[in-house]
């Protein structure tokens, strides 16, 4: 059983060390989801030219973890809402939601866009535009006096102080 998996694992090695040698590589180095990187716990010592090194039976097949994507945290997705959405935010807001949530539901059902410069500056522009005009939140009765004078003076062309 061993020794079968043993010629396997050497020929794999030996394809490994000939592919980055010539000009033909035909493995990914990107690494994907679930991929677990693993180094020799103790060094293999050198061989001679065109020889196998040789393998300690048990010490040359211990392995420690280098990383492991499947557990690494995962990305977040910039979105900017088109229309309220409880507990996320209101029209133009830009949130940061796990891709599952905003592929699945947020764009799909028109509730989001991606966060693109051009739709940034779409979003920014309106919320310039409407600024004016919402009143100020808790502002108190002094501030909303205020506030109907603002409105009413753009609204007779005078300009807003």
């Amino acid at each position: 059983m061993w020794g079968f998996g043993r010629c396997v694992f050497q020929g794999v090695i030996r394809e490994l060390n000939q592919a980055s040698a010539g000009h033909v590589k035909s493995f990914s180095i990107t690494a994907c989801r679930g991929t677990v990187k693993v180094q020799r716990w103790w060094q293999v010592p050198l061989s001679q030219e065109g020889r196998d090194p040789k393998l300690h039976p048990r010490r040359h097949r211990v392995y420690r973890l280098v990383e492991d994507s499947k557990h690494s945290p995962r990305e977040k997705l910039e979105l900017i809402l088109t229309q309220t959405v409880a507990k996320l935010g209101g029209r133009g807001d830009t949130v940061s939601v796990k891709k599952s949530l905003g592929r699945n539901k947020l764009l799909p059902e028109g509730l989001a866009v991606y966060a693109s410069p051009e739709n940034k500056q779409r979003f920014e522009e309106e919320r310039r535009v409407s600024e004016p005009l919402l009143p100020p939140r808790n502002s108190g009765p002094r501030g909303n006096e205020t506030f109907r004078q603002r409105r009413d003076n753009s609204r007779n062309g005078t300009p807003i102080a």
